[in-house]
């Protein structure tokens, strides 16, 4: 039985996140491993159209099978709870998502890395079908993605700190503008001090 942790979140919401720490050291690694980041960067530029869709709780929105509920039950001063749906905080939940929904399909329309999808297209004449394959897989299996975050058919947008376009990769300008706006240190003792 886990423990409840809150966390405080950027919008000022607090998150409740769930110690499973003992439960993960004794779940067995997953086969599986999380898309390359620099190799999902390099299959999604070159194409006239693209989807960029954020999942919104990527995590929540996977079922748990009745069976292993009793194994992600944590307790609260009221009571003991268990999800039905996956969890944050468990191990291998990102490539469970990854490959169990989208597996047929990364590297070839789609890339995937945790909860940021890329949906691409060679020619923008076929963007609008392809991207209805792509909800059809993700009304298939209940998923939601956020619209605030989602970007679609557009000919350049922004993954993993990198702006992607037909043309080419770029780094993200606002990524990298604390370090170029960073006054190198005079000496060596100034470098120590920080």
């Amino acid at each position: 039985m886990a423990n409840i942790v809150p966390v405080p979140k950027k919008n000022r919401k607090i998150q409740i996140c769930i110690d499973y720490h003992d439960l993960n050291a004794a779940y067995p690694k997953d086969d599986f491993t999380l898309s390359i980041t620099n190799i999902m960067i390099d299959n999604t530029y070159d194409f006239e159209r693209i989807s960029f869709m954020d999942d919104f709780s990527v995590y929540n929105q996977i079922k748990m099978y009745p069976e292993d509920e009793k194994h992600i039950s944590f307790r609260t001063p009221v009571a003991v709870y268990c999800y039905t749906v996956m969890p944050f905080g468990l191990k291998n939940t990102s490539v469970t998502y990854q490959n169990a929904i989208f597996h047929e399909h990364i590297c070839k329309a789609i890339e995937c890395y945790v909860d940021d999808i890329t949906m691409k297209s060679y020619d923008k004449c076929n963007h609008l079908a392809d991207l209805r394959r792509t909800f059809d897989i993700m009304r298939a299996r209940q998923l939601k993605m956020n619209p605030i975050m989602s970007f679609l058919g557009v000919a350049s947008g922004k993954v993993l700190g990198f702006v992607i376009t037909s043309k080419g990769i770029h780094l993200d300008s606002e990524k990298i503008r604390a370090i170029q706006e960073m006054q190198s240190s005079r000496n060596f003792k100034e470098l120590r001090g920080l």
